[in-house]
């Protein structure tokens, strides 16, 4: 069982960067959410990012560990603990498995193309969600959740 740590956003982003060397650096507000395996491992990280007044930019690395509880409790955070009213990832157009998994699996909808996003002719691939079409969280009540 994999469980969603919040609060240790240091440790959470220094594990990241050592999976990503070459990601992308975080601007404004943001959130380290880790997932830690039955070990107590470290094995995975969810980014927040505020990009706007009600937007989020959500970043995904896992060794495994991102199970479906763990895609809701992420999306009741976005959506209802944050208040976003949209929630984006951008991937490069050579990652075959978020490209699959983005619009298939997590329900995000392609927005467009983002033109040299990781620099001179590495084009980025942008996704949107938005509470009203996340299929993750329960329309029929209070998504709020406390930290």
């Amino acid at each position: 069982m994999t469980v969603l740590i919040y609060g240790h956003d240091d440790q959470v982003m220094q594990w990241l960067a050592m999976q990503e060397p070459d990601g992308a650096i975080p601007i404004g507000r943001q959130w380290a959410l880790g997932m830690v395996d039955d070990y107590g491992r470290l094995g995975g990280a969810i980014t927040i990012v505020q990009t706007s007044a009600a937007g989020v930019m959500l970043g995904i690395e896992s060794n495994g560990l991102l199970t479906r509880q763990v895609i809701r409790d992420v999306f009741a955070f976005v959506f209802g603990h944050l208040g976003a009213s949209r929630c984006e990832i951008v991937t490069k157009r050579t990652n075959k498995v978020m490209k699959k998994h983005a619009p298939n699996l997590l329900g995000f909808r392609f927005e467009g193309v983002r033109r040299d996003y990781y620099g001179p002719g590495d084009d980025g691939l942008a996704f949107v969600m938005q509470p009203q079409t996340c299929k993750w969280i329960d329309h029929g009540k209070s998504v709020r959740i406390s930290a």
